[in-house]
């Protein structure tokens, strides 16, 4: 469970309020493209909340990579453990949650299904 929790902390490092804002509010503004990788290292802040110099992290495949290794511990975790156990359950349910908010701020991510 621990590589799911520093990976799902990745995610949330980098994704703060990614697939968070919408269900806060009732009205959903319009959709900003979500494609434009440059647009997201943007909005990207290290810890200080300062912007990354020069777009030098690409977000987007650090979420990604993040997001497969949650998949892969929480399949490693479901074997050992069995598909009905309830640590099977709820890494299987982090790794939805964090697959909605990689997806909706990076949809090319094969991992985010």
């Amino acid at each position: 469970m621990l590589g799911i929790a520093r990976s799902e902390d990745e995610i949330d490092k980098l994704f703060p309020h990614a697939g968070r804002e919408e269900s806060r509010t009732a009205k959903k503004k319009p959709a900003e493209p979500k494609g434009d990788v440059k647009a997201t290292d943007k909005a990207v802040k290290d810890e200080s909340g300062q912007g990354l110099a020069g777009g030098a992290v690409d977000a987007c495949a650090t979420a990604c990579r993040a997001l497969a290794s949650m998949v892969t511990s929480a399949d490693h975790l479901c074997k050992l453990a069995g598909e009905g156990d309830g640590r099977c359950e709820d890494a299987r349910g982090r790794v939805r949650g964090a697959s909605a908010r990689v997806r909706s701020v990076c949809p090319a991510c094969t991992a985010a299904k």
